[in-house]
């Protein structure tokens, strides 16, 4: 697989003014983009995970890449539209388990062969956010099956959080050059207890070059990875983070659709958090999406296990 690193800085940028910025609007009705996707993540939880052809797996980090084809629906007033992304090639990355080399490999393999090709639903609203997020194709009514697919579709949500990007009301910053709104997909865990917490984002104009808008993402939070206590009678999420966000994105306001977007999220455990066994104090994701043409070729590397040492050093 070939490593990437995500750049924070793409392109020129023109000056920004204090003129307002218009049609930072979102258009989906009946339009097909297709996005290569990556997100790769260094848990602070880890996540145990079924499988069909190997022992169950703890999983301390992991990659995903992603070639989609999304299609949009038609407008439902109001509350936006439904977009169909089909899987149409994935690549899944583990960090190597140090005793037990190639036993991640194999899960690596079973989940591209059952995921490629699959449809993810999402249901966006009109200002771009993701307020439902579903993988299609997959029996959930088997028992084992919903274990394995649970967890995973954490870790496919990662992929898919880049193309969530909150614009204004009425598409326009009003000459104030940026706005905040408050919840991001991208400010969430891979957990399949979902997470708590609040986190706001700021997304800043930092100039255009013809359609495309450039922008600044920052968010800041503090997040729980969904799991509670009871602490003196009072419940509270177990493990609490701190967490960050730096990034920046592309749109096109003449044709409201998202040309890239990457971004970088930190967490670090807060004092009150009560880190159990198989917790880190970090968490790291890095994650990016990327307009392609419709024609490119794009060409994944297999799926399979990689040296952690070698992504701590990237």
């Amino acid at each position: 697989m070939v490593r990437w690193m995500m750049a924070l800085a793409l392109g020129a940028v023109a000056t920004s003014t204090a003129s307002a910025t218009d049609g930072l609007a979102w258009d989906w009705e009946g339009k097909t983009h297709r996005y290569l996707l990556r997100t790769d993540v260094q848990l602070a939880e880890v996540i145990w995970i079924r499988s069909n052809v190997s022992r169950d797996s703890r999983i301390v980090g992991f990659s995903v890449d992603i070639v989609t084809t999304c299609v949009g629906g038609d407008a439902q007033g109001r509350r936006g539209w439904e977009v169909i992304c089909t899987m149409d090639d994935l690549t899944v990355m583990f960090d190597e388990a140090p005793s037990e080399p190639g036993i991640m490999e194999e899960l690596a393999k079973e989940l591209d062969a059952l995921y490629t090709g699959k449809p993810v639903e999402l249901a966006f609203n009109r200002d771009g956010k993701i307020r439902s997020f579903e993988i299609e194709g997959i029996d959930e009514t088997d028992r084992r099956n919903n274990q394995i697919h649970q967890p995973f579709r954490e870790m496919v949500r990662r992929a898919f959080a880049p193309l969530e990007v909150r614009l204004p009301r009425k598409g326009t910053d009003r000459g104030a050059n940026s706005w905040r709104q408050v919840g991001s997909m991208a400010m969430q865990f891979p957990s399949i207890l979902g997470s708590i917490g609040r986190a706001d984002i700021t997304y800043t104009v930092t100039g255009q070059e013809g359609d495309v808008v450039n922008m600044d993402s920052t968010a800041v939070g503090i997040m729980g990875t969904g799991e509670m206590v009871t602490i003196n009678g009072v419940e509270r999420p177990r493990n609490q983070y701190d967490m960050e966000l730096t990034g920046n994105l592309g749109f096109d306001a003449g044709q409201g659709y998202l040309v890239r977007q990457s971004y970088v999220t930190t967490a670090v455990s807060t004092a009150s958090a009560t880190l159990g066994e198989g917790s880190n104090a970090g968490y790291r994701q890095r994650s990016e999406a990327r307009w392609i043409d419709p024609r490119a070729r794009v060409e994944l590397g297999e799926s399979g296990e990689r040296d952690p040492s070698l992504e701590a050093a990237e």
